[in-house]
């Protein structure tokens, strides 16, 4: 582009490369690699209380920031529940938080060429900014899938008891009608893979700026060689103990699948990094095989990967667009044993690319498997390693087809005017 831009990133999460969160760390790439590359990047983010502190972690890399607290004193947590009414609770939380009021003063102090908003509660509140400003300074709208919210709620429907489904199909019905009518009045949609591409151009026929970019991922620069046979019988779990899926699925884990490794393994350790809060050490780490770690700098991560004999991903509801620990097991070579929930973001072959199974004792057996056989081992990982390279040809390609969508969106918005 031969205009320097100015873009504006909108969350609800405070973006920072030392965030268990992997939206956080995909956001905090995004700001400084478009810094390296001449944008001038800002954010405004709502921010939880266990966050807050990562608020300057980007103060040298942005023009400007605000983080915005989410309030939790009684009256705001009331406004909440009545808003909820109307609302579903993503929607009524931002309510509460007076975005769109805040994001509108923003606006009028600082000139936005483009607004980079994650999830349609947030793209929401940017067109509610957006409506109060004069047609001449409305920047370009786009708004980033990180995951179909609609499809999460039809899952629901399905794993509620029988009495509450129609609670939960009203849920659904109004999540559906909030994202497609927020999603359908932006001027573009950033998707990471085709698959999702393809739901949101069934849902939004007339939606022609739909934009695959693929998610970034820690060793996006580092994808190994090949295979190399690992020692010992390591299990490795990396993950955002601050989510309550991954929560579920680490007790699933612990509960029901590793009694059946025990039986069948010795010398098995277990090593599980993003334990951030003291509940969860409790809760996780009580056995002398089971070793908790919270965040690790760059090295210590990659140390943790190319150690592991395999890494576990034993989600038990929902999905994950942003499956950036498969991304970095597949680009380190290693083995990787998840469920179907798990997969459905991560879309690997089974048995070419991952081993996948949802029973405790089929996921043990494929756990020990790759433990007692190296030559299956080696064939999936490289299998995780072709996928990698495949649709990682270049580690520019995130930034590269993020800066298309720009382009194309400004264009044509441009055009129209």
């Amino acid at each position: 582009m031969s205009k320097k831009l100015h873009i504006l990133f909108l969350s609800d999460f405070v973006p920072s490369p030392r965030s268990g969160s992997a939206a956080s760390q995909l956001y905090a790439y995004y700001i400084e690699g478009l810094r390296r590359r001449g944008y001038d990047v800002s954010f405004v983010a709502l921010a939880r209380a266990h966050e807050r502190h990562l608020a300057d972690d980007l103060l040298q890399q942005v023009t400007y920031r605000q983080v915005v607290p989410i309030a939790q004193d009684l009256f705001a947590r009331m406004g909440r529940l009545v808003r909820r009414v109307i609302d579903p609770a993503e929607y009524a939380l931002v309510h509460s938080s007076g975005l769109d009021s805040i994001l509108l003063d923003v606006m009028r102090r600082q000139r936005f060429d483009l607004i980079h908003a994650n999830h349609p509660w947030l793209v929401h509140a940017a067109r509610r900014a957006l409506r109060r400003l004069s047609n001449a300074v409305r920047p370009v709208l786009i708004g980033q899938v990180m995951d179909i919210i609609t499809a999460l709620r039809f899952q629901h429907i399905y794993s509620a008891p029988r009495a509450v489904r129609p609670l939960y199909l009203l849920s659904f019905a109004r999540a559906a009608y909030c994202e497609f009518i927020n999603y359908s009045l932006t001027d573009g949609l950033i998707v990471y893979n085709t698959k999702d591409a393809e739901v949101i151009k069934i849902l939004l026929p007339n939606s022609n700026n739909v934009f695959v970019s693929p998610a970034w991922f820690d060793f996006i620069e580092e994808i190994c060689d090949g295979y190399r046979e690992r020692k010992g019988n390591k299990i490795l779990f990396i993950g955002n103990f601050n989510d309550k899926r991954t929560k579920e699925g680490m007790a699933w884990f612990t509960d029901r699948v590793l009694p059946n490794l025990l039986q069948a393994i010795n010398n098995l350790e277990v090593n599980l990094v993003g334990v951030k809060d003291k509940k969860s050490e409790d809760v996780f780490c009580t056995k002398e095989y089971i070793k908790c770690y919270g965040y690790q700098s760059h090295s210590d991560f990659l140390a943790f990967y190319d150690s592991a004999s395999v890494l576990i991903f034993p989600l038990q509801f929902g999905r994950y667009s942003c499956h950036l620990k498969v991304l970095n097991a597949f680009a380190r070579g290693l083995p990787v044993v998840m469920t179907s929930w798990a997969n459905s973001g991560a879309e690997a072959v089974p048995g070419e690319e991952a081993l996948v199974a949802d029973t405790p004792e089929a996921f043990a057996e494929c756990i020990i498997r790759l433990l007692r056989d190296p030559a299956l081992a080696a064939r999936i990982a490289e299998g995780g390693l072709r996928r990698i390279r495949r649709e990682y040809p270049s580690p520019s390609v995130v930034l590269d087809s993020l800066e298309q969508a720009y382009q194309t969106a400004i264009t044509q918005k441009e055009y129209r005017r």
